[in-house]
């Protein structure tokens, strides 16, 4: 069983400062038993905030939902693009199901993918990350199909 503190740590763990300091909460769940949680724990306080700056500097790789392929990491090429809700739709995906690689969204789609499957967003313009060459060429096209618009 949760108590209320451990709810408050959990729920409002981003509101915690990086070296332990506390942070007021809005309503009556700021205190439990008189004292700020900052108080009676400051030892995971300040865990909660370093393990928070870590991530913050080092994010996990996001990765692909069928091969587990790295779509986008902190480091190296990435598969990171936007298509239309329409193709994503003909994957069987829902717009919160994940991510996929470039050869397994086209595996789903039982063909290439296209330029005209690229949604005109600025994450498919062709110098906003560094891509890996199959989606780099891919961006390109639809750049330069689009006019450089999109």
């Amino acid at each position: 069983m949760t108590s209320p503190v451990d709810v408050v740590l959990v729920e409002h763990a981003a509101d915690l400062g990086a070296e332990g300091q506390h942070v007021p909460l809005p309503g009556p769940a700021t205190r439990t038993s008189g004292f700020p949680q900052s108080v009676r724990f400051p030892r995971l306080a300040y865990r909660v905030g370093r393990v928070r700056e870590w991530l913050h500097d080092n994010p996990p790789p996001v990765r692909c939902r069928d091969c587990r392929q790295v779509v986008a990491g902190p480091r190296g090429l990435s598969e990171w693009y936007m298509t239309t809700d329409a193709v994503w739709a003909a994957t069987g995906l829902g717009p919160d199901d994940g991510y996929l690689c470039v050869g397994c969204l086209s595996r789903r789609l039982g063909r290439p993918l296209r330029w005209s499957d690229l949604a005109p967003y600025p994450i498919n313009h062709p110098d906003q990350c560094r891509d890996t060459p199959r989606l780099e060429a891919l961006k390109r096209i639809a750049w330069h199909h689009r006019g450089g618009v999109g």
